[in-house]
């Protein structure tokens, strides 16, 4: 396609030729009549394409070229003037006519609404035109003469001196607004344009106010009628859509900002007036026990980016917290009795419910809160406040927890139990919330020693949660634990190397025809206190170790095997002291095991003894009846007439003993010495591994003996004044000896407790650590 140049346009001077006066005057009103009719019917919204807009604004520049601009800027504005209020007057007479026609004022209003709107409209229009064509003359006329202040200002009169008709007006609005948050239909671009009008006659302000109290009055009504009908779950989704149509809705015909304060008054209304309604524990409880993941997510919505958004937090993590105090609480009703220490299968209960609950947590608070909030901390925090609630709490939290981390890796894969977050990752969750942890320690050494004792096993899962207590507490927290577990580890190559040792050091050997193991236990980390006094030794540094006869699986057999047993031991015991010159030994017969085979009517099965069952059972293998005093004979030294009472008690317990007395009516308990009894010839085990071994309760002793105020007293202070008073008068000494003086004041604390308190201490500048060195310095 070619483009050529287009030829200039010609611009063609209008003026109006004024020689002859009188014609000239004709011809100039006619032109007035033109710019008043044009005027008219733009602001009636009349047709206006009979009227020539370059031959006005011809007129209009010529006028001003003469020097007529005040004249005809006079008669525009009266011309303004009258057009406008004859808009109104016909309003008010239809209005009028109406009213005499007895319609009511729902329609009459509605019909004001729609009149003035058309008005408003034709008004904006028309000011448009007329300001495009008369531009030159509000330039010209003097006293700034302007189309469109006039025209507002004649409106605005008008609208105010109406009978009751910008009152009718603001009525009209409040019922549209009514009809839409009832669900009816309005044209939103009507109420855009009426409040368009209300901003440029300066009435915009009153009808704001208006509105926020019809919207108050409103949505509290609604509120209650929702609450009161509905359940509260889904009165959270009916709020929700109430507050986006609201939104959506005022966006279309309020400026912004009001239609944040029309959003803020209902908020206030549904929301902060009702949060005890909406924040009810006892809901927010059923939500997350249900998993109801949606309600949690509406409601977290409807509070968001409001002021009220931290007291919901605060209701639902308070109404977990009451979940978990229902779980505690349930949990200490069912060891009232017993104690915790004497219920493992309720332990595992009690902390397999908080990791259930813990998933619910996670599935319905953790996974809808938003970013910006720490769960991390508050979920923490719960936890101390669950499992802290009180002294009964803590005490029976611990032994539950601990009990938990002894006991299930062995009720389940030990994998698995490291692996997922039912197993170690959660009762180091709960560890951190503990505020006792010191007795943890206690407990849980405890448990893993009887675990080693009567069990003679410690799984993979033991060790890394020692591990994850070393990570979190430090070394000197899991010290003693580490022993154990390395004295675990150490035994086995102690029996594989034993052979070896009376292969080579034994030369009169009576080969046994059993299987001979000992347990290695130092005294120093396990719980128990050996029921004998250790040999005096002038080796201060000397460590002693506990050795339990352990496996010995055996079918019984003549009095010259229990002989053979006990020379087994003190070969042990050579053998061990050659290996570890450092270490003496010492043995806790009442602490072994053995595994006892018996054939009875052709079947084979086997029996799992203590020791000193054991020798009772070999030696009724050679006699028929013995007495307590037969026992006292075969064992010697250490024959414990109270320990024995207390191992053959269960013999000879419940239906099926497997030991009775030839006199009827004797128990272990009150028997004497010389009283004999017999195996039952009418016993036949229950299953084909029956354990009848008597297990000590360490824990009942733990309880009531090493620990006992752990919980209820602070010995912090203690410690503290004890540190100060003592670096007052040495400046500066080595950790350890004031470690030694602490304890020496206070003989529960540990080392763990002391490196905290000391921590504590530097932190606020009474002391100075240097752990290079090892020494503590006073600061003064």
């Amino acid at each position: 396609m070619e483009l050529t140049r287009a030829k200039p346009r010609q611009y063609v001077e209008f003026r109006i030729p004024l020689a002859e006066s009188q014609k000239g005057q004709t011809e100039m009103g006619q032109y007035v009549e033109q710019l008043k009719g044009f005027a008219q019917s733009v602001l009636l919204g009349q047709s206006c394409l009979g009227y020539n807009k370059l031959l006005i604004m011809g007129y209009i520049q010529e006028a001003i070229r003469c020097k007529q601009a005040p004249e005809l800027s006079a008669q525009l504005d009266q011309h303004l003037k009258t057009t406008i209020e004859s808009m109104f007057n016909n309003v008010n007479e239809e209005n009028a006519a109406l009213e005499s026609q007895g319609v009511e004022n729902e329609h009459r209003n509605e019909q004001i609404l729609n009149r003035i709107e058309l008005c408003w409209c034709h008004l904006r229009a028309a000011l448009s035109d007329l300001i495009q064509v008369c531009s030159q003359l509000e330039s010209a006329a003097p006293g700034g003469f302007s189309i469109w202040k006039d025209a507002m200002q004649y409106f605005k009169e008008n609208l105010e001196a109406g009978h009751r008709m910008k009152d009718r007006l603001m009525v009209a609005m409040l019922d549209k607004i009514a009809l839409y948050r009832n669900g009816g239909e309005v044209t939103f671009c009507q109420l855009r344009n009426i409040v368009e009008m209300f901003t440029f006659v300066n009435s915009y302000d009153t009808f704001e106010e208006k509105v926020i109290a019809e919207t108050r009055d409103h949505y509290r009504r609604l509120a209650e009628e929702v609450l009161s009908r509905n359940p509260v779950t889904q009165a959270y989704s009916i709020f929700r859509e109430k507050i986006q149509h609201e939104e959506e809705c005022c966006s279309k015909y309020l400026i912004k900002s009001t239609v944040q304060k029309v959003l803020d008054t209902l908020k206030v209304q549904v929301l902060q007036l009702n949060a005890e309604k909406l924040m009810k524990p006892t809901d927010l409880k059923n939500i997350i026990n249900s998993d109801d993941i949606q309600s949690m997510k509406v409601l977290l919505a409807l509070y968001a980016d409001t002021e009220w958004i931290s007291l919901l937090h605060d209701a639902i993590f308070d109404a977990a917290q009451r979940i978990g105090d229902d779980i505690t609480g349930e949990f200490l009703s069912l060891v009232q009795g017993a104690g915790a220490a004497n219920a493992p299968e309720q332990c595992f209960d009690y902390i397999r419910k908080l990791h259930g609950f813990k998933m619910h947590l996670d599935a319905t608070v953790k996974n809808t809160l938003p970013p910006n909030v720490d769960f991390k901390a508050k979920e923490h925090n719960l936890w101390q406040r669950i499992i802290n609630a009180n002294d009964r709490t803590i005490e029976a939290t611990t032994v539950a927890l601990a009990a938990y981390a002894d006991g299930a890796p062995n009720t389940t894969n030990v994998q698995s139990f490291i692996e997922e977050d039912c197993g170690i990752t959660f009762i180091m969750r709960l560890f951190r919330a503990i505020v006792n942890k010191s007795k943890f320690e206690i407990l849980f050494r405890s448990m893993i020693s009887t675990r080693l004792l009567y069990e003679h096993h410690l799984s993979q899962a033991h060790e890394q949660i020692v591990i994850k207590l070393r990570e979190e507490c430090g070394a000197a927290y899991v010290s003693k634990l580490e022993v154990i577990i390395s004295d675990y580890k150490g035994s086995s190559k102690v029996a594989t190397e034993f052979p070896a040792y009376r292969e080579e050091y034994i030369t009169q050997q009576v080969e046994p025809n059993f299987d001979f193991s000992a347990l290695v236990v130092s005294k120093e980390t396990s719980i128990r206190n050996a029921k004998r006094a250790h040999p005096e030794t002038e080796d201060d540094a000397q460590e002693w170790e506990d050795v339990s006869a352990q496996n010995c699986t055996t079918s019984p057999m003549a009095e010259v095997q229990l002989q053979v047993a006990q020379r087994l031991q003190t070969e042990f015991a050579e053998f061990y002291s050659s290996r570890h010159k450092n270490r003496s030994v010492t043995y806790l017969p009442d602490l072994g095991s053995a595994l006892v085979e018996m054939e009875i009517k052709g079947e084979s099965y086997e029996l799992k003894l203590s020791i000193c069952q054991a020798y009772c059972l070999l030696s009724l293998n050679t006699k028929e009846t013995i007495s307590l005093s037969d026992l006292r004979e075969v064992m010697g030294e250490e024959y414990n007439e109270i320990r024995m009472r207390k191992h053959m008690a269960p013999l000879n317990a419940g239906e099926n003993p497997v030991v009775t007395f030839i006199k009827p009516g004797l128990t272990f308990e009150n028997c004497t010495e010389e009283d004999s009894f017999e195996l039952n010839p009418n016993f036949v085990p229950e299953a084909k591994l029956c354990d009848v071994q008597f297990k000590d309760q360490i824990l009942e002793q733990l309880t009531v003996t090493e620990n006992a105020n752990a919980i209820t007293e602070d010995i912090t202070p203690i410690i503290e004044a004890t540190i100060v008073r003592h670096l007052k008068s040495n400046l500066v000494d080595k950790s350890s000896n004031v470690f030694k003086v602490c304890v020496a004041k206070h003989s529960s604390l540990d080392r763990f407790e002391f490196n905290k308190i000391l921590d504590s201490l530097a932190e606020r500048d009474f002391v100075k650590v240097d752990t290079q060195a090892d020494t503590i310095t006073y600061v003064p």
